[in-house]
């Protein structure tokens, strides 16, 4: 009588553990293998996410190089023009009138050169700030849903 309840024990047990090892084996081929592969996707996707916010920032901190360049441009340009004016009202020159239109042309082209610069970099900022959310909301989707798609298995 004991070497038969011996047989069932054994048989129960080799049962139990062949469904062991096909629970094992479908959890590494439908959860394990998915989100290695999902992890490494993740990764290059990442690394290109940055490398390309990257870009975008430098061309953010060139935009706003361009911005203080022409800022202090516009500032020489009206210091020569304030120059101009005082010498003509000292009349310590005779070509006084020419060269304050032509200061204040310069003047002039450095204030529409600053307000370039200002709109690039604004366009680029605002570029930048969408790709940021972008990539964020991108990232964290792609996060949600391979773990919901994985509490589906």
């Amino acid at each position: 009588t004991l070497g038969e309840a011996w047989a069932q024990l054994k048989k129960s047990l080799a049962d139990e553990a062949e469904v062991h090892l096909k629970f094992s084996s479908k959890l590494q081929s439908e959860v394990e293998k998915p989100f290695l592969t999902f992890r490494e996707n993740f990764k290059k996707d990442m690394k290109r996410f940055d490398h390309h916010i990257a870009d975008l920032r430098k061309q953010l901190v060139g935009r706003y190089a361009a911005v203080e360049k022409a800022r202090k441009a516009l500032g020489d340009r009206q210091k020569e023009l304030e120059l101009k004016t005082q010498q003509l009202e000292s009349k310590l020159s005779n070509k006084t009138e020419e060269e304050i239109k032509k200061a204040r042309r310069k003047s002039t082209q450095a204030g529409d050169d600053l307000m370039r610069c200002v709109d690039l970099y604004n366009q680029t900022q605002s570029k930048w700030f969408e790709e940021m959310v972008t990539t964020s909301l991108v990232r964290s989707h792609q996060f949600v849903k391979k773990v919901c798609c994985t509490r589906a298995i």
